[in-house]
């Protein structure tokens, strides 16, 4: 069996392909952290001067993993959703085909849990209620 860098380098190897993409949406009102999730996620960082996201934005992250005696690797594709106002009639075209989603509010602002509402309320109507969820704050 490979060692832990062996299988990041078989990862990121272009020729192998995941076994599995998952597509992971992050919702939230603007400013509560979402592209900082996103980006520590991916990249293992945090900028505290993280500017607010203007439409969407996509991040990957590939994650090895063993089956059946195999290195391998899934795929979490992260798209990371502006929460202004503008950008909500787009909601039911990004979240189409989401295997994921992650409601974002900010702890010291009790309003922007509040707001979640009205994401949760839009995924049923989306027919996405069955789409599991993470609340993170």
């Amino acid at each position: 069996m490979a060692d832990r860098d062996d299988m990041i380098y078989k990862v990121n190897d272009e020729s192998q392909k995941p076994i599995y993409i998952f597509k992971i949406c992050v919702l939230g009102q603007e400013r509560v952290g979402k592209t900082c999730i996103a980006r520590r996620l991916c990249f293992n960082s945090f900028d505290v001067n993280t500017g607010e996201t203007l439409g969407i934005e996509f991040y990957t992250n590939d994650l090895p993993i063993i089956v059946n005696g195999d290195d391998t690797f899934v795929r979490i594709s992260i798209w990371d959703f502006g929460g202004r106002e503008q950008f909500k009639k787009l909601f039911p075209y990004y979240i189409n085909g989401a295997n994921g989603i992650f409601m974002v509010f900010n702890l010291v602002d009790l309003q922007t849990l509040l707001r979640l509402d009205w994401w949760y309320k839009k995924l049923g109507e989306y027919h996405h209620g069955y789409t599991p969820r993470m609340c993170i704050g």
